[in-house]
């Protein structure tokens, strides 16, 4: 399993997690605005609060046949209890 994310202080929480619970982890500190996703295949690729549309474009190259790509957005109306994430990375609900 591999943690692709930005934040030093998700990576150390996550890895620390998963040593605890013994499962093995590997953590990769990339800003996907400014560097390619880590080589797949990947049989599951698993984006949470985080958009930016030109990384669906990367999705398909990463994934294995028939592999899976999930995807969790919070959309604008989350501003009215939280003020993050910014708006930028927010869907416009209906």
């Amino acid at each position: 399993m591999t943690l692709v994310d930005i934040s030093d202080v998700a990576l150390e929480r996550a890895a620390a997690a998963a040593r605890q619970a013994g499962v093995p982890l590997r953590v990769e500190r990339v800003d996907v605005e400014e560097a390619p996703l880590p080589p797949g295949p990947y049989q599951l690729v698993l984006c949470m609060n985080f958009l930016w549309r030109p990384l669906f474009e990367a999705i398909p190259r990463v994934l294995e046949p028939g592999g899976l790509f999930v995807f969790a957005q919070p959309t604008r109306s989350n501003l009215q209890r939280n003020p993050h994430p910014s708006a930028r990375f927010l869907l416009t609900g209906a």
